[in-house]
């Protein structure tokens, strides 16, 4: 299997194990509450992670979550 496909598949098996391990300790409902109450959400980031907030902040505002950047 190419290197580069391999690293990929990796990442995601463990990105799926991290988001099983929020669901079974109810982290992830705990943490979908507190968004839900708070009025509005601030993201910060520089760089790359700058625009990872950014997309966030689209996603959250477009389901009705007031989100800043």
């Amino acid at each position: 299997m190419n290197i580069g496909i391999s690293s990929v598949l990796t990442d995601y098996s463990t990105l799926l194990k991290k988001a099983s391990e929020l669901t079974q300790d109810g982290s992830l409902n705990q943490i979908s509450q507190d968004i839900t109450e708070y009025k509005v959400i601030y993201i910060y980031g520089i760089g790359h992670s700058g625009l990872i907030a950014k997309e966030i902040e689209l996603r959250f505002n477009r389901i009705g979550i007031p989100c800043r950047v």
